[in-house]
């Protein structure tokens, strides 16, 4: 019966050309049960509204912490199937074999005190690529798996705080990646330019050295839309202030009333007036 009320409460609200989806598990408010639906025209989402489990719909101003519960929790879940894995399936295996490569370089040339220092910049590289891809590729499983065996549970506020932990894990690992690659870079050139006015190809062990170097700093490059991600990244590291940008949209195209309208509103009695 309580389906029949959600269902017929949503509804109310679709208009003629749209779709309507109920997306979510119920979500478990301050002991109240609440359901999230979505209406979309041509697959693109126009309108949402949160109905209770007895098909009540309450005013947006009550409901705004619901909303806000199921667009972290909706939204983690489409970042964990979507960005976050892709970003996960990067394997470990190239940076250990730069690391191997820049050990190679470390005892093959006697590099004055500044290069070194240069030179263990370029190393803290792959170092930290390696250890963030470690982190987000547990993070990202760790995220999928605790998700699925959500999948018949209510949403909870601690639903939320631990869909929330993994997406600012993923984000934060990410965006260090990118930074430890922008921030070497002048190091990295440094040591290269160094490296270029001491060896000939007539010295090939040191010539192949210094080029698989120079291949490696090329793909430590961070630029165009690569760069302009960092910087997004930079502002906004764990995309608070997108979400909130996307809650306030969110918050628009929402279908709750904006105000309680009372069944039983009285009309103002109205008062004689004297005669003078």
């Amino acid at each position: 019966m309580s389906q029949e009320l959600v269902e017929s409460a949503i509804e109310k609200f679709r208009n003629s050309d749209e779709k309507v989806a109920v997306r979510l598990n119920p979500i478990n408010h301050e002991g109240v049960i609440y359901r999230y639906a979505v209406y979309t025209k041509n697959k693109q989402v126009v309108g949402s509204i949160i109905v209770t489990i007895d098909g009540k719909i309450l005013p947006l101003d009550q409901i705004k912490d619901v909303l806000w519960m199921a667009l972290e929790v909706y939204g983690t879940e489409l970042f964990l199937m979507g960005d976050a894995s892709k970003w996960a399936k990067g394997s470990t295996k190239l940076f250990k074999r730069q690391l191997e490569i820049l050990s190679k370089v470390e005892n093959s040339f006697d590099l004055p005190a500044d290069i070194k220092k240069s030179f263990a910049q370029f190393k803290s590289v792959p170092k930290t690529l390696q250890e963030e891809q470690e982190k987000l590729a547990q993070a990202v499983q760790e995220g999928v798996e605790y998700n699925l065996s959500q999948k018949d549970q209510e949403i909870t506020i601690d639903t939320d705080k631990r869909m929330t932990e993994y997406f600012r894990t993923i984000r934060l690992s990410k965006y260090q990646q990118l930074n430890i690659m922008v921030v070497t870079d002048e190091d990295r050139k440094k040591l290269i330019a160094y490296l270029g006015g001491k060896v000939s190809i007539m010295q090939p062990k040191k010539w192949l050295l210094y080029k698989d170097l120079k291949a490696q700093d090329r793909s430590f490059s961070v630029s165009g839309s690569n760069f302009q991600a960092y910087e997004d990244a930079k502002k906004d590291i764990w995309g608070e202030k997108a979400g909130k940008e996307a809650f306030k949209g969110t918050m628009k195209r929402n279908r709750n009333p904006k105000v309680l309208e009372s069944k039983n509103r009285k009309s103002a009695p109205k008062t004689k007036r004297k005669r003078k």
